[in-house]
Parts: C-alpha cells; structure tokens; sequence
C-alpha cells in the first residue's frame, strides 16, 4: 500500500460529522428493531411483541420453531431496509453526482450508510441468538457487508465511491421478493397463480439487480476506481465487496435458480418416479442407519445464503400439475441477497 492507507480528498471527519453518522446509525438500530418488535411476538424472549405475523398467519405461525418464527419476522426489517436504501437515489440528485465514480463528498449518502450500518448491527444481533441454519455463514456474511459502510462513515479520511457504494446497496431490491416468495410459501400458497408470477419475477430481478447490476459496478472499478485509489487499504475493502458480490450472484443464479426454473417449468414428476425416489431414499437411510436429523433451510439472507429446496409432493388430482417441483428461499442482504 501507499503511505498512509487513506486519500486526502473526501468529507473530513469532523465532529458533528460524527456524531450526525452516529445518530443515523441510532435511528436505524432503533428503526429495525421496532419493526422486529412489530413482527414477532416474543422478541429474544424478553418481552411480549406485537406478533403481527402470529395475528396474520396463527396456524403456520404455530408450526414453527424459534428460529423460523424470527426468520419470518426478521423478513420484515429486511423489506424495509431495502425500500429505504432507495434513498440514495434522491441523495444522488441532491448531490448531483449520477454517474461519477469518484464522488465522495455527498453527505446526503452518509445518511443511509449510517442507517445501513445501523440494519447490519441489528440483525447481526437477530442472527446470533436465534441461530437459524447456517448463522455462522451469516455472521461472515454481515461483518463483510457491513465493512465499506462502515470504513465509509467512520474512518477518518476514508471517503470515497458515494455514488458507487449507494448504487451498490439497490441489490436489496430483489429482498422485497424473494421475501414474498417465500411468505407464500411458508403459508402453503405455492401451489397458486400469484406465487408462480412471483416466483418467474424473482428469477427476472434477479438477472437485473444481482447479475446486471454487480457486473456495471466491477466494470467502473477496474476501469476508473482501482486506476485512481489504487492499493489503497479501505478501498480494496469495497473492491472485494464488489467482486464477491459478482461471482456469488452468478454462482447462485447458475447453480441453482436456473435449475430450479427449468425444474419448475418441466412440472411435477410422476407418481412412478416419486415411489422410485421414496423406496431409494428409505434405503439409503436403513443401509447408513444414521440418527434423524432436522434438515437445514437457507431461509435467511441479508442477501442470499440461498439454496434450492425441494417441494416435491405426490399430486392429489390433475389440479395439482401446476403445483411447482421446487422452490427457492432468501434473505436478502448487501452481498448474498
């Protein structure tokens, strides 16, 4: 790295400038646990929510264990943080710096990283102690999607790529659906008309904000942000956030939505077939005679710890043949949804 890991250009770190980031970091906290407090009806089990969820949906509500109560519940602060970091469209105007790579002097922008800070902060806290499955891929995931916001707002010297880092964060747009998705599925609406229009809007949103949009930003990076910052520490953090961000989405995209289209487009399998994969799987498990154990769902992601889940079922009549074969489920984030 050069002398000094930070450039001397940027918003100075000034104390109100400070205290005004950590305000908004505050306010977001505060913002997003409220909606959690909404939602669930027992936060952390300290004391009694609102239980908007258990109010709406009582009987799929009561089917569920600790950790899927909070991933349905959390799926509200996670659909409002994506409506909020919308924001940075109006901060872009404001700032008049559409389209400039190097901006980095919009306070209008600090103010929704702070308040993204302040999401990250929250669910990291949602994560770790209701450990849904696999928390600890989500614990990676939030300490790196939080870090460019982070270096951003509060390491003095450190600002730069507003426009760029605002841009970053609109791939929480695919969270609105993914997390409609999946709130049809988890109250058995999988079979209907409305889910599969969601479910082909979801693979559409997807191309556009997770595999178009990453690939714009790793584009300006190496093209007009890495020539001008160089190696310079806080911005090969937000580099890396970019190039991951790429190669994940695509890897998910690749390996499993498209599958999982195509699977759902080729319709339900036949009954031989499910007899077939039923005898196979029994003796599998007579042949291992390994313990039951209950299976995991990547049913949580910030941004897109995301796997296929089957949703195989033997159909009940010819209605059922547009019953899907597979389905998906997400929680957005920054980095994985």
């Amino acid at each position: 790295f050069p002398s000094g890991t930070c450039l001397p250009d940027g918003l100075e770190m000034t104390d109100k400038r400070l205290t005004t980031n950590l305000i908004f970091v505050g306010v977001g906290f505060f913002w997003f646990a409220s909606n959690f407090l909404l939602a669930h009806h027992k936060p952390f089990n300290l004391f009694p929510g609102m239980g908007l969820v258990q109010k709406l949906y009582p009987e799929h509500y009561a089917k569920m264990d600790d950790a899927g109560k909070a991933d349905i519940a959390s799926r509200l602060h996670s659909s409002t943080h994506a409506i909020v970091v919308f924001g940075h469209f109006w901060a872009f105007t404001q700032c008049d710096i559409w389209g400039k790579s190097l901006a980095n002097t919009c306070k209008e922008n600090e103010i929704f990283f702070s308040i993204t800070v302040g999401y990250f902060l929250f669910d990291f806290f949602v994560v770790l102690y209701y450990r849904m499955a696999f928390w600890q891929v989500f614990v990676v995931h939030h300490c790196a999607a939080i870090s460019p916001y982070f270096i951003q707002t509060f390491v003095p010297g450190c600002s730069h790529a507003h426009f760029i880092l605002g841009l970053f964060i609109q791939v929480e747009f695919a969270t609105l659906m993914l997390n409609y998705q999946n709130l049809l599925e988890v109250t058995e609406r999988s079979h209907t008309l409305r889910y599969k229009i969601v479910f082909y809007s979801c693979y559409v949103v997807w191309i556009a904000v997770r595999i178009a949009l990453p690939l714009y930003i790793v584009i300006v990076v190496v093209q007009e942000l890495m020539p001008y910052y160089g190696g310079v520490a806080y911005a090969v953090v937000s580099y890396a956030c970019g190039f991951f961000v790429m190669l994940f989405c695509t890897i998910v995209w690749l390996a499993i939505l498209t599958p999982d289209v195509i699977a759902h487009l080729r319709g339900p399998p036949s009954e031989d077939k499910l007899d077939q994969d039923a005898e196979a799987q029994a003796e599998t498990a007579a042949a291992t005679a390994v313990a039951p154990r209950r299976s995991s769902r990547w049913s949580r992601t910030s941004g897109t710890a995301l796997v296929a889940l089957p949703l195989k079922q033997k159909p009940a009549g010819p209605d059922d043949a547009s019953k899907p074969v597979v389905g998906f489920r997400s929680r957005g984030s920054s980095i994985f949804a």
